[in-house]
């Protein structure tokens, strides 16, 4: 974000938004935390509003995280069969 700077309620929302969208509130929590890391440390938004900046940065990290998780997922059932 511009000002690299995260209220409690941007936090807040975060956490329910990550959890809405892995549907666990421990992975929500992980992914909560990793997006608000990217906040922090990225250049945030140039033209959107710091909120839609985070619920993509949140949702793109989430997409990436189940297609990982598929990923590993599938080579383990592959070295699994005989």
């Amino acid at each position: 974000m511009k000002d690299h700077s995260l209220d409690s309620m941007d936090l807040l929302w975060l956490a329910g938004l990550a959890r809405a969208l892995v549907g666990d509130a421990a992975a929500g929590e992980d992914l909560a935390q990793d997006a608000a890391l990217a906040a922090l440390q990225g250049p945030g938004p140039s033209h959107a509003p710091p909120r839609a900046w985070l619920a993509g940065v949140t949702r793109r990290m989430a997409a990436r995280r189940f297609r990982d998780e598929s990923r590993r997922r599938d080579r383990e059932r592959n070295v699994a069969q005989p």
